[in-house]
């Protein structure tokens, strides 16, 4: 990596360029990790209910506001940005190289576990750095730039990267995916101005970390984690459940949705505790964001319906990838979603910022979130019609395969682009009501955790529809998704009638 220099420079690259490069290096590998892998994943026959599992790898973009001043206060964003980005790079090399081995399946599970919370890292540090290097007018001159990277580096992981590794080699598609990382570290290294003077450095972080306490709870857990692992204690504890076959009941994603559910409600009994410990002090940046973002009148119905707006959206789109793969269409599934889907999404999202800019966020907030919503009723229509290639394609070989027709392929494809265009209908909706519950003061920090909220049901239903897939079915999975939209939209419904929607921030 490159060393910091003491003081700022100049840019050697035009701001544009280096924009679009470095929000293309937030993008893809969040692709990765969220889309791509689990068609990898499906593709090598895992269960459905675990490729549900696969969304709890979105935890560290929740979380990622805890550990954020971290990024704040140690080094620079520009180093920040360099190491992540670097370390990126090397997983997914790691990963190429267990795709080609028999048993590197669970190898490959840990790696896209650490590579989520350093990418959560990573776009800290990308945000960071873009607002430390540019002034207020430039930010909003390449804000179109940021969003058509990261829009591109989407298309890029979904196509060419899915569709290497469907029609070639997944061990070649992940390799390459390692090497773009690779170059783009090389690339930033190179280019990226200097904007900020340290103020502390790595060793003092190094040094703070070393006084946490629950880096210990975090090793006890590896290690029992490695000691469940061996066939001493999985013999004893297959002994276990053949004495009690109630307990052999429970699949792997059912234990860990339990889990959740009691960490969630041991977060709620002990809030006040942990709250304390992460505020530490009155004027800490915890204390001042946390209370600034939670000291409003309707609060409350605010963040029921940031919880729960894509929570119905997010669960459906858990189990896309792995639709398309049991219709038998892993080898068309990259220029579907590059081609079509998020095209569409980007023309949804465009169009939903014209028809607020134009007719005001209060007139349009209901019908398009309820786009958004209905079009997953659509998907359950089409899910079913199709049922019978799903029965005949699921864990088939490719050569296998039962081709759908034509017509079965245009209309899967028509209704893949309508999800996607009503997707980003609902993404510019959510975007500007996020916008606006952030207080200038603390922006960053606000969005940080609105974000981090809004994907909370996201996760936890995408388990949901993982088990829901494996014995119901796709369709009943998408009808579950179109449910648990509801309660986002009633809340959405009572903040419109009740003209409760926050209005824009003062600059």
């Amino acid at each position: 990596m490159a060393a910091e220099n003491p003081s700022p420079t100049n840019n050697r690259v035009p701001s544009g360029i280096w924009s679009f490069s470095t929000y293309f290096a937030e993008g893809f590998p969040y692709e990765m990790i969220r889309t791509v892998m689990p068609v990898f994943w499906r593709a090598q026959h895992v269960a459905l209910e675990n490729i549900g599992l696969t969304s709890l790898l979105g935890i560290p973009w929740t979380l990622k506001f805890l550990w954020g001043p971290l990024v704040d206060e140690y080094s620079t964003k520009r180093a920040w940005l360099l190491w992540m980005q670097g370390i990126l790079a090397v997983i997914f090399l790691l990963v190429a190289f267990f795709a080609s081995t028999v048993n590197g399946m669970m190898a490959i599970v840990i790696l896209m576990v650490v590579a989520a919370f350093i990418a959560a890292t990573h776009d800290i540090a990308i945000d960071g750095f873009y607002m430390a290097a540019l002034d207020a007018p430039t930010q909003a001159q390449y804000v179109g730039f940021r969003v058509m990277a990261y829009r591109i580096a989407m298309i890029f992981g979904s196509s060419v990267i899915i569709g290497l590794g469907a029609n070639c080699s997944w061990p070649l598609a992940l390799g390459i995916a390692g090497a773009v990382l690779g170059y783009l570290t090389i690339f930033h290294a190179g280019v990226l101005p200097f904007p900020e003077i340290p103020t502390k450095t790595w060793r003092q972080l190094v040094k703070s970390l070393r006084n946490l306490k629950f880096l210990g709870v975090v090793a006890a857990v590896a290690v029992i984690i490695l000691g469940l692992r061996s066939e001493g204690v999985r013999s004893n504890w297959q002994q276990f459940l053949a004495a009690h076959a109630t307990l052999a009941k429970f699949s792997l994603a059912q234990v860990v949705s339990i889990i959740l559910l009691l960490v969630l409600i041991s977060l709620g009994i002990f809030r006040k505790k942990i709250t304390a410990l992460l505020v530490g002090r009155p004027d800490s940046f915890y204390a001042q964001a946390f209370a600034s973002f939670m000291n409003r009148e309707h609060m409350a119905l605010i963040l029921g319906f940031v919880l729960c707006l894509r929570a119905g959206e997010y669960m459906q789109s858990s189990m896309i990838s792995s639709y398309f793969v049991d219709l038998g269409l892993a080898k068309k599934f990259w220029w579907i979603s590059s081609g079509f889907g998020l095209p569409a999404t980007i023309m949804g999202a465009i169009c939903g910022g014209l028809l607020i800019r134009q007719g005001g966020f209060q007139k349009w907030f209901l019908p398009l979130i309820s786009a958004q919503n209905l079009t997953m009723l659509i998907y359950t229509a089409v899910a079913a019609y199709l049922a019978p290639y799903i029965a005949l394609n699921t864990g088939k070989a490719p050569e296998l395969l039962t081709y759908m027709g034509d017509g079965n392929l245009a209309l899967v494809v028509g209704v893949h682009v309508l999800d996607n265009f009503t997707s980003g209908l609902g993404t510019s909706v959510l975007t500007v009501f996020l916008l606006r519950i952030c207080l200038p003061q603390h922006k960053a920090a606000h969005y940080a955790i609105a974000s981090g909220l809004m994907s909370v049901f996201g996760i936890f239903g995408g388990v949901f529809a993982g088990q829901c897939a494996q014995h119901g079915g796709y369709a009943l999975t998408y009808l579950a998704s179109f449910g648990a939209s509801l309660p986002g939209f009633i809340l959405g419904f009572i903040l419109w009638y009740r003209k409760l929607i926050p209005q824009a921030a003062a600059k």
